[in-house]
C-alpha cells in the first residue's frame, strides 16, 4: 500500500494490518500479489481464515465509502484475481454480498458461491430469525435467495459466524 509519503508491504507483517477509515482514505495505491482475494464480514471469521497465498480483507459489515474506495484500488491492481466473500448466511450477510456484487466498475467480480442452509441447520449451527431478518428478506436485491429464505423461514433459522 502506498501512502502520500510512505509505502507498507503488508505481506511482511505477520497477522496483517488494521487501518481505520481515515487510514484507508490516505492510501494512494495498492499493489496486490495474491491471485485470490477474500472479503470477510466478521472479525472472528477473519482471524480464522488462513491467508496463505491470498489476500484476506476484513470489511466489518457493509463497506463504507473509504472501504469501497480501497476495494476499487485492490480490483484495479489485480483485475484477473478470483474475488470471494465470506459472510453470514443470514439476510444481512446476503445483502452485503449483493451490495459488493452490484458496485459498478469494482466489486462486480464476485462469484456466486454456494449456500448450505440445510447442512448448517442439521449440524445445529443456527440462530432463530428476528422480525428485522424477515423484513430484510423482502428486499428486491435479494430475490435470488428466495429458496434459501423459504428454508430459513420454514425452520426459523439463520447462520451467523
Amino acid at each position: 500500500m502506498e501512502f502520500p509519503d510512505s509505502c507498507i508491504r503488508v505481506t511482511d507483517l505477520p497477522g496483517g494490518i488494521g487501518l481505520t477509515s481515515d487510514g484507508l482514505s490516505a492510501i494512494r495505491s495498492v499493489l496486490l500479489e495474491p491471485r485470490t482475494v477474500i472479503t470477510v464480514e466478521n472479525l472472528t471469521t477473519y482471524h480464522d481464515i488462513p491467508s496463505d497465498d491470498r489476500a484476506v480483507l476484513y470489511l466489518g459489515g457493509f463497506p463504507n465509502s473509504a472501504r469501497a474506495s480501497f476495494l476499487r484500488m485492490v480490483y484495479a491492481s489485480k483485475p484477473d484475481a478470483v474475488y470471494l466473500h465470506y459472510g453470514d448466511l443470514d439476510p444481512y450477510g446476503l445483502l452485503i454480498l449483493e451490495n459488493l456484487k452490484q458496485k459498478p466498475d469494482s466489486i462486480c467480480r464476485f462469484r456466486n458461491g454456494s449456500c448450505y442452509p440445510a447442512s448448517l441447520f442439521q449440524a445445529g449451527h443456527y440462530r432463530p430469525l428476528t422480525a428485522e431478518d424477515r423484513k430484510v428478506m423482502q428486499s428486491p436485491m435479494l430475490c435470488a435467495y428466495r429458496e434459501i429464505f423459504a428454508f430459513m423461514q420454514a425452520h426459523n433459522c439463520k447462520a451467523e459466524q
